[in-house]
Formats: C-alpha cells, structure tokens, sequence
C-alpha cells in the first residue's frame, strides 16, 4: 500500500507501484471509485480487476486505505521503454500463450 521503488520492466516501459496511502490523502471518494471505472492500469496494478468487485467492495477498499493515514515516500515515476531506470526492476516478459 505505500508503493515501492522496485520496477517492473516490459514492453510498456519501466512502471512502479503507487503509493496509494498517499494517493488516498488527496482524492475523494467519488474520485476513486471514477479511477476504478475508468484506468486501464499497468504491471504491476491491473486496475480492470477491481471492477468485478461490487460498488460496496470498492468503496469498503477505498475507506480502508484512507483510515491508514498516509504514510512512505511517492513512488518514481514510470519510465518509456527506452529509458533504462536507475532503480531495480524485474523483466516481466508477457507470455503468448493464454
């Protein structure tokens, strides 16, 4: 929940999990249950998974999350795949088979 500087490098780049206890310091409600409709996600979060959970699931995450209080640093920021990251990652190579 507070993120990490460990990437996760693919195709896509290079991307880094939020830290959503600090995130959650600065959003609504309203505003994380729009981002769960709405973001496509990335590795190492696949934000389309969350949206199989019930509006009452969501909102219980969301409610969660925010009574942790903020707490760690902001994660880095993701990188386009010809930017080599200055930080350690894990190679996720997608499969082509289902």
């Amino acid at each position: 929940m507070t993120g990490t500087t460990l990437g996760y490098r693919g195709p896509w780049g290079t991307s880094y999990p939020a830290n959503v206890r600090l995130e959650f310091a600065h959003i609504s409600e309203d505003d994380w249950l729009f981002m769960v409709r709405t973001r496509g996600g990335h590795w190492p979060m696949i934000w389309h998974n969350l949206r199989f959970l019930s509006v009452t699931d969501r909102r219980a995450i969301y409610r969660f999350v925010k009574h942790l209080g903020p707490a760690g640093s902001q994660a880095p920021a993701d990188l386009p795949p010809d930017t080599e990251p200055k930080t350690p990652y894990i190679w996720v190579v997608p499969s082509s088979k289902p």
